[in-house]
Formats: C-alpha cells, sequence, structure tokens
C-alpha cells in the first residue's frame, strides 16, 4: 500500500493559537475555573484532551452561545476560534466572568469588516452555514447583515427586498466555506447586485487544503481518507471536493480507529488529507499505522493517547 500526504492539512494558525491560549490561562490559573463556551475547534479529541487537563467545555446542542453562558460556572470563560457576538460578550461581563478571547484572526477580521460597512450604511449580504457559531458570530445583532447558504437563497431575498437595487451592498463569507461551492453563491449575487461589493473572505489556510485535495484529481489515487471531526465544516468541505476531483472511494475518519480495513487492498494508493482542527498527532498515527500493516494478518487497530494529542 502507498499512503500519500497531501500537504498543507491539519492544524491552521487560528486553531493552534485558541488551543494554545487555553493551555496558557490554565497554566496561569490552576485554582480556577476554566471553561470554553462551545467547542474551542470543532474536534472532540481536542475536547477530550482539555478536559483532562482541566479545561471544561461547556457544550449542549440546540443551544445559542449565549443561552449556554447561563451554564458556566464563576471563573473564566474562553470565546472559541469561531468568534463572538457582541451580546454574548455584554453578557460574559454582566455575570462577572474573566474573559479570555481565542477568536481566530482572520475571523476577527471579517467581523471587523462587517462592522465598518454596516457604519458606513451598506446593506451585507454574508454567505455561511446557518446555526454555524462563526456565522452567528458575524450575523446576530446585526439587523443589516443577511444569511445566504446557497444561490436560491439569493433570489428569496431577491423577492423579499427589491429595494436592494439602490442601495450598496457589500458580500463576505464565513472563512471555512468550499472554494468550489462559493462562486455560484458570488455570481447569483452579482446578477441580481451588480453594484455590489465582493471580498472573498475564505481564509487562506482553508484555500490551500482545498487546493491541495483538487490536485489530489491527477494523483490517481484509489482512496481519500479526510480525516477530521463530523462537525467540522472545513473537513466536510474537502471530503466534497475529493469526490468532485473523481477520486474513486473518498471516507472521512476522525482517527486510526475509524478504518475499515476492507476499503484496502495491497496495492491501494491512498491519499491522506485532514482538516484545520485536526491535530498532527492523529494523522501521524493513522499514516504510520497504514504504511506498517499486514492486511493478510492486521492485528488490533491502535487506540488513540489523549495524552500524546495537544502537541502543537
Amino acid at each position: 500500500m502507498e499512503v500519500i500526504s497531501l500537504k498543507p492539512r491539519s492544524y491552521c494558525k487560528g486553531v493552534v493559537l485558541a488551543i494554545r491560549k487555553a493551555l496558557e490561562t490554565k497554566a496561569q490559573n490552576p485554582d480556577k475555573t476554566v471553561s470554553v463556551l462551545g467547542k474551542i475547534v470543532h474536534n472532540q479529541y481536542v475536547v477530550d484532551a482539555l478536559e483532562k487537563k482541566g479545561i471544561h467545555t461547556i457544550d449542549r446542542p440546540g443551544l445559542s452561545r449565549e443561552e449556554l453562558l447561563d451554564l458556566v460556572p464563576p471563573g473564566i470563560v474562553i470565546f472559541t476560534a469561531h468568534g463572538i457576538s457582541q451580546s454574548v460578550y455584554r453578557k460574559a461581563q454582566v455575570l462577572g466572568l474573566e474573559i479570555v478571547d481565542a477568536t481566530c484572526p482572520e475571523v476577527a477580521f471579517t467581523q471587523n469588516l462587517v462592522k465598518e460597512k454596516l457604519a458606513q450604511g451598506y446593506e451585507v449580504l454574508y454567505i455561511g452555514r446557518k446555526g454555524h457559531p462563526e456565522a452567528v458570530g458575524v450575523c446576530r445583532d446585526k439587523p443589516g447583515v443577511h444569511l445566504l447558504e446557497n444561490a436560491e437563497d439569493v433570489s428569496e431575498l431577491a423577492a423579499q427586498e427589491g429595494d436592494f437595487q439602490n442601495r450598496p451592498i457589500f458580500v463576505t463569507n464565513q472563512t471555512t466555506l468550499s472554494v468550489l461551492n462559493i462562486q455560484s453563491v458570488f455570481d447569483a449575487i452579482k446578477n441580481y447586485y451588480p453594484q455590489a461589493e465582493i471580498m472573498n473572505e475564505i481564509c487562506h489556510a482553508t484555500r490551500i487544503r482545498q487546493e491541495a485535495v483538487q490536485k489530489a484529481g491527477d494523483m490517481d489515487l484509489d482512496i481519500l481518507l479526510v480525516m477530521g471531526d463530523p462537525s467540522s465544516n472545513n473537513t466536510k468541505m474537502l471530503a466534497d471536493i475529493g469526490r468532485k476531483e473523481g477520486i474513486p472511494q473518498v471516507y472521512r475518519v476522525e482517527s486510526v480507529e475509524d478504518l475499515d480495513l476492507n476499503w484496502f487492498h495491497k496495492n491501494s494508493r491512498v491519499g491522506v488529507t485532514a482538516g484545520a482542527s485536526t491535530p498532527p498527532y492523529l494523522i501521524k498515527q493513522l499514516e504510520d499505522y497504514l504504511e506498517q500493516v499486514d492486511l493478510d494478518c492486521p492485528g488490533p487497530l491502535p487506540q488513540v493517547n489523549l495524552d500524546l494529542l495537544l502537541e502543537l
């Protein structure tokens, strides 16, 4: 079996900064309760490893960040890499929590840009996933921001808000979207609103990881393994691109523990990539296993060691 590492992959700068900030906060405040409002990054292994370090994740399906604040015990609260709305920030202050903001610099740039454009009188069209914490952080509390998920949403907005034709419009987007899918939304917006100013804010880390998978379409791969949490949007985009590039088999896995050896044969060409919130340790463990496994007599799959997971 040939294992081909598609690079770049794994942690981006924003993820490294967020995890490092969480670890430093706990190290500097060993006697205080340190909580993260939602998953610091979309990876359950990282969440579990932080819990072992005494850094607690406050996350409940269906609850907003504002609602989750009611579950945070007194002490320090860390805002995740995905960014946060001003209403959540203010509520944390009212609750008397010490705040550590781990917002990714790329996300913070988009948030500030949207605020500037609203102050200048623009209507803002924001392309993102409904309910995704990054999109919520940008759109919440801002009546002039309109969330769009696809080209169909653009036509619906145009039917409801015909007066936008004569108003300045600014367009931006969630940083972890697909470079393939977002262009159709931009085109639809330009069709309805030719005056729109468009700034594509897919972050550099997301873009170059997606481009690496696009190039993999010419590598005659039999299998593409995309490592990452099921809730990770940038990981999902990598898998979607792999399928669009015609790679015969594309599987999403969280770790080596998810491998099904029936996927492989001795002559398989296997590409391995990973989302920007996937720990390097998990990738190395999977690749090391695939490079040495005897498919005729494989033995048990290795287990993840959380004590090694947070090495940056």
